[in-house]
């Protein structure tokens, strides 16, 4: 189980998580049930270095806007079998869609998707990356 929300902390190239140390028989995901959403974590609990680690690992300007491609894509390109995207990182949710807070017993699993929110748009984005990645 590799999960890429935890591959950019203070040693990011060694990361077990991070997809370049990925292998085939793993699950890669964004984030768990567990995680904050992909915005989420990006908002409330990514530190600065960490965003400079994405930045540079990715070769590109990463932000609020495309965290969620950017991480989705990433899972995607790995070369585990299986890639898992909870839907509220596909759907771009924040920190108000998170499943579960571990530690808690207040407000968790209650999250549902609002039928309208996943349209043509994401299916046809979804259909995309996984051609391009042979998934």
């Amino acid at each position: 189980m590799k999960v890429l929300q935890f591959a950019f902390g203070e040693n990011t190239a060694g990361s077990p998580h991070i997809p370049h140390h990925h292998e085939r028989d793993f699950v890669v995901y964004t984030g768990t049930h567990d995680n904050n959403t992909t915005l989420g974590w990006y908002r409330e609990e990514l530190t600065a270095p960490a965003r400079r680690a994405i930045r540079q690992y990715c070769g590109t300007d990463v932000h609020e806007d495309n965290i969620c491609e950017t991480m989705i894509r990433m899972a995607y390109a790995s070369v585990a079998e299986t890639a898992i995207v909870p839907m509220q990182d596909i759907l771009k949710h924040d920190a108000g869609s998170r499943m579960n807070k571990p530690g808690t017993t207040g407000g968790n699993w209650t999250w549902r998707m609002p039928a309208d929110e996943f349209d043509l748009l994401l299916t046809e984005k979804l259909r995309q990356l996984t051609g391009l990645y042979d998934r």
